[in-house]
Protein backbone atom coordinates (compact mmCIF):
# COMPACT_ATOMS: atom_id res chain seq x y z
CA UNK A 1 0.00 0.00 0.00
CA UNK A 2 2.96 2.64 1.01
CA UNK A 3 4.41 1.95 -2.32
CA UNK A 4 1.42 2.97 -4.49
CA UNK A 5 1.23 6.06 -2.16
CA UNK A 6 4.65 6.52 -2.94
CA UNK A 7 3.61 6.64 -6.52
CA UNK A 8 1.21 8.60 -6.57
CA UNK A 9 2.55 11.48 -4.69
CA UNK A 10 5.45 11.29 -7.55
CA UNK A 11 3.04 11.54 -10.16
CA UNK A 12 1.05 14.22 -8.31
CA UNK A 13 4.18 16.23 -7.86
CA UNK A 14 5.23 15.61 -11.41
CA UNK A 15 1.83 17.25 -12.63
CA UNK A 16 1.95 20.52 -10.35
CA UNK A 17 5.79 21.61 -11.17
CA UNK A 18 4.53 20.53 -14.93
CA UNK A 19 1.91 23.00 -14.53
CA UNK A 20 3.68 26.20 -13.34
CA UNK A 21 3.46 24.96 -9.33
CA UNK A 22 6.58 25.25 -7.12
CA UNK A 23 7.92 23.10 -4.79
CA UNK A 24 8.73 24.25 -1.05
CA UNK A 25 10.84 22.19 1.39
CA UNK A 26 11.27 23.80 4.94
CA UNK A 27 13.10 20.45 6.90
CA UNK A 28 10.75 17.95 6.86
CA UNK A 29 7.68 20.11 5.92
CA UNK A 30 7.03 19.98 1.74
CA UNK A 31 4.49 22.47 0.88
CA UNK A 32 3.71 22.72 -3.02
CA UNK A 33 1.85 25.62 -4.33
CA UNK A 34 -0.52 25.29 -7.68
CA UNK A 35 -0.67 27.40 -10.30
CA UNK A 36 -4.38 28.06 -10.58
CA UNK A 37 -4.48 30.25 -13.76
CA UNK A 38 -3.18 27.75 -15.51
CA UNK A 39 -4.99 24.90 -14.05
CA UNK A 40 -8.60 24.23 -16.20
CA UNK A 41 -10.18 21.29 -17.15
CA UNK A 42 -10.26 20.06 -20.32
CA UNK A 43 -13.61 20.50 -22.14
CA UNK A 44 -15.30 17.16 -23.01
CA UNK A 45 -15.64 17.01 -26.79
CA UNK A 46 -19.44 17.15 -28.28
CA UNK A 47 -21.53 14.02 -28.85
CA UNK A 48 -21.19 13.49 -32.91
CA UNK A 49 -24.65 14.03 -34.55
CA UNK A 50 -24.47 10.85 -36.35
CA UNK A 51 -22.32 8.08 -37.41
CA UNK A 52 -19.27 9.29 -39.46
CA UNK A 53 -18.97 7.54 -43.19
CA UNK A 54 -20.76 5.07 -45.64
CA UNK A 55 -23.44 3.92 -42.33
CA UNK A 56 -23.98 7.64 -41.58
CA UNK A 57 -24.79 8.22 -45.50
CA UNK A 58 -27.06 5.44 -45.61
CA UNK A 59 -29.32 6.18 -42.70
CA UNK A 60 -29.21 9.90 -43.36
CA UNK A 61 -30.98 8.51 -47.54
CA UNK A 62 -33.26 5.98 -45.39
CA UNK A 63 -31.15 3.01 -45.77
CA UNK A 64 -31.53 0.83 -42.63
CA UNK A 65 -27.92 -0.07 -41.10
CA UNK A 66 -27.87 -2.82 -38.23
CA UNK A 67 -24.67 -3.65 -36.40
CA UNK A 68 -24.34 -7.36 -35.98
CA UNK A 69 -21.77 -8.98 -33.51
CA UNK A 70 -20.60 -12.28 -32.04
CA UNK A 71 -21.83 -11.37 -28.78
CA UNK A 72 -24.63 -8.65 -28.71
CA UNK A 73 -25.50 -6.72 -26.27
CA UNK A 74 -28.33 -4.39 -26.55
CA UNK A 75 -28.40 -2.22 -23.33
CA UNK A 76 -28.81 1.82 -24.66
CA UNK A 77 -27.74 2.88 -21.05
CA UNK A 78 -24.23 1.50 -20.83
CA UNK A 79 -21.73 1.64 -23.16
CA UNK A 80 -19.92 -1.35 -22.86
CA UNK A 81 -23.50 -3.28 -23.65
CA UNK A 82 -24.24 -0.84 -26.14
CA UNK A 83 -24.38 -2.58 -29.79
CA UNK A 84 -25.13 0.89 -31.34
CA UNK A 85 -22.18 2.35 -29.93
CA UNK A 86 -19.83 1.37 -32.34
CA UNK A 87 -21.89 3.81 -35.10
CA UNK A 88 -22.42 6.62 -32.53
CA UNK A 89 -19.84 8.79 -34.20
CA UNK A 90 -17.46 8.40 -31.32
CA UNK A 91 -13.91 6.65 -31.99
CA UNK A 92 -11.43 8.11 -29.74
CA UNK A 93 -11.27 8.49 -25.86
CA UNK A 94 -11.60 11.87 -25.94
CA UNK A 95 -15.34 11.98 -24.92
CA UNK A 96 -15.09 11.98 -21.67
CA UNK A 97 -17.53 9.30 -19.67
CA UNK A 98 -17.49 7.16 -23.41
CA UNK A 99 -16.45 3.38 -23.04
CA UNK A 100 -15.76 1.27 -25.34
CA UNK A 101 -18.15 -1.64 -26.38
CA UNK A 102 -16.87 -5.42 -25.45
CA UNK A 103 -17.83 -8.93 -26.08
CA UNK A 104 -17.44 -10.12 -22.75
CA UNK A 105 -19.39 -13.36 -22.43
CA UNK A 106 -18.62 -14.00 -25.77
CA UNK A 107 -18.96 -18.50 -26.03
CA UNK A 108 -15.18 -19.70 -27.64
CA UNK A 109 -12.40 -17.54 -29.17
CA UNK A 110 -13.78 -16.22 -32.31
CA UNK A 111 -15.22 -12.66 -32.50
CA UNK A 112 -16.60 -10.79 -35.17
CA UNK A 113 -18.47 -7.45 -35.55
CA UNK A 114 -20.28 -6.81 -38.63
CA UNK A 115 -22.12 -3.29 -40.48
CA UNK A 116 -25.50 -4.71 -42.31
CA UNK A 117 -26.65 -2.53 -44.91
CA UNK A 118 -30.50 -2.53 -45.97
CA UNK A 119 -29.21 -2.51 -49.22
CA UNK A 120 -26.27 -3.18 -51.66
CA UNK A 121 -23.45 -0.92 -51.27
CA UNK A 122 -19.99 -0.38 -53.12
CA UNK A 123 -17.55 -0.63 -49.81
CA UNK A 124 -13.77 -0.09 -50.48
CA UNK A 125 -12.33 0.57 -46.84
CA UNK A 126 -13.47 -1.00 -43.48
CA UNK A 127 -11.78 1.24 -40.60
CA UNK A 128 -11.53 -0.38 -36.66
CA UNK A 129 -10.92 1.56 -33.61
CA UNK A 130 -10.15 -0.60 -30.91
CA UNK A 131 -11.25 -0.03 -27.41
CA UNK A 132 -8.95 -0.75 -24.08
CA UNK A 133 -7.22 -3.35 -22.65
CA UNK A 134 -8.48 -5.26 -19.56
CA UNK A 135 -6.16 -6.42 -16.92
CA UNK A 136 -5.81 -8.01 -13.34
CA UNK A 137 -3.70 -5.29 -11.71
CA UNK A 138 -5.34 -1.80 -10.79
CA UNK A 139 -1.86 -0.05 -9.38
CA UNK A 140 0.49 -1.52 -12.52
CA UNK A 141 1.63 -1.56 -16.06
CA UNK A 142 -0.71 -3.84 -18.51
CA UNK A 143 2.33 -5.41 -19.48
CA UNK A 144 3.32 -6.95 -16.33
CA UNK A 145 -0.21 -8.44 -15.48
CA UNK A 146 -2.32 -11.68 -17.08
CA UNK A 147 -4.57 -10.18 -19.39
CA UNK A 148 -8.60 -10.31 -18.94
CA UNK A 149 -9.08 -9.57 -22.17
CA UNK A 150 -10.18 -6.72 -24.49
CA UNK A 151 -8.27 -7.59 -27.40
CA UNK A 152 -7.57 -9.28 -30.41
CA UNK A 153 -4.95 -12.02 -30.95
CA UNK A 154 -5.52 -11.64 -34.94
CA UNK A 155 -7.77 -9.81 -37.34
CA UNK A 156 -8.86 -9.91 -40.72
CA UNK A 157 -11.47 -7.72 -42.82
CA UNK A 158 -14.26 -9.95 -44.81
CA UNK A 159 -17.26 -9.15 -46.98
CA UNK A 160 -20.66 -11.01 -47.70
CA UNK A 161 -20.55 -11.70 -51.33
CA UNK A 162 -22.48 -14.18 -53.13
CA UNK A 163 -23.67 -15.43 -50.20
CA UNK A 164 -21.16 -16.12 -48.10
CA UNK A 165 -18.17 -14.51 -46.05
CA UNK A 166 -14.83 -13.77 -47.81
CA UNK A 167 -12.23 -11.71 -47.90
CA UNK A 168 -11.73 -8.66 -50.70
CA UNK A 169 -8.91 -8.80 -53.39
CA UNK A 170 -5.90 -6.60 -52.75
CA UNK A 171 -6.12 -5.58 -49.31
CA UNK A 172 -3.83 -3.81 -46.90
CA UNK A 173 -3.99 -2.55 -43.96
CA UNK A 174 -2.85 0.85 -42.28
CA UNK A 175 -0.71 -0.64 -39.44
CA UNK A 176 0.39 -4.17 -37.84
CA UNK A 177 -2.13 -5.27 -34.96
CA UNK A 178 -0.62 -4.39 -31.46
CA UNK A 179 -2.50 -6.50 -28.56
CA UNK A 180 -1.33 -4.42 -26.24
CA UNK A 181 -1.89 -0.78 -27.77
CA UNK A 182 -5.03 0.71 -26.88
CA UNK A 183 -7.55 2.56 -28.76
CA UNK A 184 -5.27 1.49 -32.05
CA UNK A 185 -6.88 2.56 -35.12
CA UNK A 186 -6.28 0.42 -38.46
CA UNK A 187 -7.95 0.98 -41.58
CA UNK A 188 -8.44 -1.65 -43.88
CA UNK A 189 -8.38 -0.55 -48.05
CA UNK A 190 -9.58 -3.18 -50.90
CA UNK A 191 -10.79 -3.26 -54.15
CA UNK A 192 -14.16 -1.96 -54.53
CA UNK A 193 -16.87 -4.35 -54.18
CA UNK A 194 -20.83 -3.91 -54.16
CA UNK A 195 -22.18 -6.07 -51.10
CA UNK A 196 -24.76 -5.79 -47.78
CA UNK A 197 -21.93 -6.85 -45.16
CA UNK A 198 -18.93 -6.03 -44.07
CA UNK A 199 -17.12 -7.62 -40.73
CA UNK A 200 -13.95 -7.53 -39.04
CA UNK A 201 -13.04 -10.94 -37.22
CA UNK A 202 -10.37 -12.65 -35.37
CA UNK A 203 -9.48 -14.55 -32.23
CA UNK A 204 -10.12 -12.66 -28.89
CA UNK A 205 -7.58 -12.11 -26.22
CA UNK A 206 -7.28 -12.41 -22.59
CA UNK A 207 -7.98 -15.24 -20.33
CA UNK A 208 -11.77 -15.03 -20.62
CA UNK A 209 -11.52 -14.12 -23.54
CA UNK A 210 -13.30 -11.31 -25.19
CA UNK A 211 -12.38 -7.96 -26.90
CA UNK A 212 -13.54 -4.06 -27.05
CA UNK A 213 -14.11 -1.65 -29.66
CA UNK A 214 -14.62 1.60 -30.17
CA UNK A 215 -16.06 2.52 -33.22
CA UNK A 216 -16.16 0.36 -36.65
CA UNK A 217 -16.58 2.33 -39.86
CA UNK A 218 -17.15 1.42 -43.47
CA UNK A 219 -16.23 3.81 -46.29
CA UNK A 220 -17.38 3.65 -50.14
CA UNK A 221 -20.66 5.13 -52.00
CA UNK A 222 -24.54 4.48 -52.36
CA UNK A 223 -24.93 6.02 -54.89
CA UNK A 224 -26.15 4.38 -58.11
CA UNK A 225 -24.00 1.98 -59.98
CA UNK A 226 -23.92 -0.88 -62.59
CA UNK A 227 -23.19 -4.03 -61.12
CA UNK A 228 -24.06 -7.82 -61.88
CA UNK A 229 -27.39 -8.39 -59.07
CA UNK A 230 -27.73 -11.92 -60.00
CA UNK A 231 -26.23 -14.94 -62.19
CA UNK A 232 -28.22 -17.84 -63.08
CA UNK A 233 -24.99 -19.96 -61.93
CA UNK A 234 -25.84 -19.09 -58.69
CA UNK A 235 -28.78 -21.11 -58.33
CA UNK A 236 -27.52 -23.61 -60.04
CA UNK A 237 -28.36 -27.31 -57.56
CA UNK A 238 -26.43 -29.59 -60.86
CA UNK A 239 -23.83 -28.94 -63.28
CA UNK A 240 -25.19 -32.07 -65.93
CA UNK A 241 -26.41 -29.63 -68.74
CA UNK A 242 -25.69 -25.31 -68.62
CA UNK A 243 -27.91 -24.76 -71.56
CA UNK A 244 -27.15 -20.96 -71.39
CA UNK A 245 -26.53 -18.34 -68.71
CA UNK A 246 -28.52 -15.18 -67.54
CA UNK A 247 -27.03 -12.18 -66.17
CA UNK A 248 -29.05 -9.55 -64.17
CA UNK A 249 -27.89 -5.62 -63.63
CA UNK A 250 -28.73 -3.22 -61.27
CA UNK A 251 -29.28 -0.28 -63.54
CA UNK A 252 -30.57 -0.46 -67.43
CA UNK A 253 -28.31 -0.45 -69.42
CA UNK A 254 -27.38 2.07 -72.25
CA UNK A 255 -29.40 1.29 -75.29
CA UNK A 256 -26.42 1.04 -77.35
CA UNK A 257 -24.18 -1.07 -74.97
CA UNK A 258 -22.96 -4.09 -76.60
CA UNK A 259 -21.07 -6.25 -73.74
CA UNK A 260 -18.02 -8.15 -74.18
CA UNK A 261 -19.11 -11.13 -72.98
CA UNK A 262 -17.10 -14.56 -73.74
CA UNK A 263 -16.86 -18.10 -71.86
CA UNK A 264 -13.57 -19.78 -71.84
CA UNK A 265 -12.52 -23.04 -71.15
CA UNK A 266 -9.87 -22.82 -68.03
CA UNK A 267 -7.61 -25.65 -69.41
CA UNK A 268 -6.95 -24.77 -72.71
CA UNK A 269 -8.34 -21.05 -72.93
CA UNK A 270 -10.18 -21.85 -75.87
CA UNK A 271 -13.23 -19.51 -75.98
CA UNK A 272 -16.42 -21.48 -76.85
CA UNK A 273 -18.69 -19.92 -79.51
CA UNK A 274 -21.98 -18.38 -77.91
CA UNK A 275 -24.25 -15.63 -78.63
CA UNK A 276 -25.65 -12.93 -76.26
CA UNK A 277 -28.92 -11.52 -76.02
CA UNK A 278 -30.01 -8.66 -74.19
CA UNK A 279 -33.49 -8.06 -72.57
CA UNK A 280 -35.86 -5.88 -73.70
CA UNK A 281 -35.62 -4.03 -70.61
CA UNK A 282 -32.54 -3.73 -70.92
CA UNK A 283 -31.68 -4.81 -67.51
CA UNK A 284 -30.03 -8.08 -68.02
CA UNK A 285 -28.58 -10.50 -70.77
CA UNK A 286 -28.72 -14.24 -71.60
CA UNK A 287 -25.25 -15.83 -73.07
CA UNK A 288 -26.29 -19.48 -75.08
CA UNK A 289 -23.08 -21.55 -75.79
CA UNK A 290 -23.37 -23.12 -79.93
CA UNK A 291 -23.92 -26.25 -78.97
CA UNK A 292 -23.81 -28.33 -75.54
CA UNK A 293 -20.74 -27.78 -73.49
CA UNK A 294 -17.94 -30.43 -72.82
CA UNK A 295 -17.20 -31.45 -69.78
CA UNK A 296 -14.35 -29.06 -68.13
CA UNK A 297 -13.84 -25.93 -66.09
CA UNK A 298 -15.02 -22.54 -67.07
CA UNK A 299 -14.92 -18.87 -66.73
CA UNK A 300 -17.34 -16.48 -67.70
CA UNK A 301 -15.78 -13.18 -68.46
CA UNK A 302 -17.30 -9.95 -69.24
CA UNK A 303 -15.38 -6.31 -70.11
CA UNK A 304 -16.52 -4.14 -67.52
CA UNK A 305 -15.99 -1.04 -69.90
CA UNK A 306 -18.45 -2.82 -72.52
CA UNK A 307 -20.99 -2.76 -70.33
CA UNK A 308 -22.50 0.51 -69.87
CA UNK A 309 -25.71 2.00 -67.83
CA UNK A 310 -27.69 4.62 -69.02
CA UNK A 311 -25.65 7.63 -67.20
CA UNK A 312 -22.52 6.51 -68.65
CA UNK A 313 -21.60 4.48 -65.99
CA UNK A 314 -19.67 0.98 -66.42
CA UNK A 315 -19.86 -2.45 -64.42
CA UNK A 316 -17.89 -2.64 -61.53
CA UNK A 317 -15.30 -5.05 -61.33
CA UNK A 318 -15.98 -6.62 -58.11
CA UNK A 319 -15.90 -10.50 -58.24
CA UNK A 320 -13.49 -11.35 -56.05
CA UNK A 321 -10.49 -11.72 -57.92
CA UNK A 322 -7.89 -9.38 -59.21
CA UNK A 323 -8.98 -5.73 -60.20
CA UNK A 324 -8.37 -5.95 -64.07
CA UNK A 325 -11.43 -4.95 -65.75
CA UNK A 326 -13.02 -7.90 -66.25
CA UNK A 327 -15.96 -9.47 -64.37
CA UNK A 328 -15.00 -13.19 -63.77
CA UNK A 329 -17.37 -16.20 -62.53
CA UNK A 330 -15.97 -19.82 -62.21
CA UNK A 331 -18.15 -22.68 -62.96
CA UNK A 332 -17.91 -26.42 -64.41
CA UNK A 333 -19.76 -28.60 -66.76
CA UNK A 334 -19.87 -32.25 -66.41
CA UNK A 335 -22.84 -34.91 -67.59
CA UNK A 336 -24.44 -36.29 -64.44
CA UNK A 337 -23.22 -34.39 -61.93
CA UNK A 338 -27.07 -33.98 -60.83
CA UNK A 339 -25.96 -32.58 -57.57
CA UNK A 340 -22.91 -30.03 -58.58
CA UNK A 341 -20.10 -31.30 -56.49
CA UNK A 342 -17.51 -31.68 -59.46
CA UNK A 343 -17.67 -35.74 -59.52
CA UNK A 344 -20.24 -38.44 -60.55
CA UNK A 345 -20.62 -40.79 -57.35
CA UNK A 346 -23.56 -43.18 -56.26
CA UNK A 347 -25.73 -39.86 -55.20
CA UNK A 348 -25.61 -39.10 -58.70
CA UNK A 349 -26.87 -42.44 -59.62
CA UNK A 350 -29.99 -41.57 -57.01
CA UNK A 351 -30.64 -38.59 -59.07
CA UNK A 352 -30.11 -39.99 -61.93
CA UNK A 353 -32.71 -42.81 -61.12
CA UNK A 354 -35.27 -40.67 -59.78
CA UNK A 355 -35.61 -39.04 -62.91
CA UNK A 356 -35.69 -42.15 -65.27
CA UNK A 357 -38.32 -42.37 -68.00
CA UNK A 358 -38.85 -38.56 -67.64
CA UNK A 359 -38.08 -35.17 -69.78
CA UNK A 360 -35.66 -33.70 -66.98
CA UNK A 361 -33.45 -32.26 -69.53
CA UNK A 362 -30.30 -32.62 -67.04
CA UNK A 363 -30.22 -35.88 -66.72
CA UNK A 364 -30.74 -35.97 -70.94
CA UNK A 365 -27.29 -35.88 -72.59
CA UNK A 366 -28.73 -36.24 -76.38
CA UNK A 367 -31.97 -33.50 -75.82
CA UNK A 368 -34.03 -35.92 -77.39
CA UNK A 369 -36.85 -34.84 -74.49
CA UNK A 370 -36.72 -38.58 -72.82
CA UNK A 371 -34.07 -39.75 -70.05
CA UNK A 372 -33.33 -43.51 -71.42
CA UNK A 373 -30.96 -46.25 -72.01
CA UNK A 374 -28.99 -43.75 -74.50
CA UNK A 375 -28.35 -41.38 -71.43
CA UNK A 376 -27.37 -43.98 -68.86
CA UNK A 377 -24.41 -45.00 -71.58
CA UNK A 378 -23.00 -41.70 -71.15
CA UNK A 379 -23.50 -41.26 -67.66
CA UNK A 380 -21.84 -44.87 -67.47
CA UNK A 381 -18.75 -43.57 -69.45
CA UNK A 382 -18.43 -40.28 -66.60
CA UNK A 383 -18.79 -42.97 -63.90
CA UNK A 384 -16.07 -41.82 -60.76
CA UNK A 385 -14.96 -38.57 -63.23
CA UNK A 386 -13.85 -35.67 -61.21
CA UNK A 387 -12.97 -32.74 -62.43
Amino acid sequence: MNSIANRAADLAETNILANGGAKQIDGEQITYQINTQQASALPENPSPESPRGLAGEALANGIDVTVNAAKKHTSTSNDRYNILSLIDGVYDNSHNGHRPYWSLGLSGEQDWYELEFGEPVLIDSVRFYEGDVVWNGVNTYVADNPLKGGFFEDIKIEVFKNGEYAEPSNITQSEPLEKLKMYQDIEFNFDPIVCTKARISGTAGGSYPFTTVLELEAYGSIQPFVYVEHCSLEDLTQNSRIDDISLQFSEPLASESSPEINIRNTSNSEIIPSSVLIEEDLEGLSITPDAPLPDGNFVLEISCDSVIDAEGGTLIDDDMHANDGYYRINFHSLFGDLNGDGKIDQSDYSAFSSVWKTDDPNADFNRDSITDELDLIEFADNWLKEL
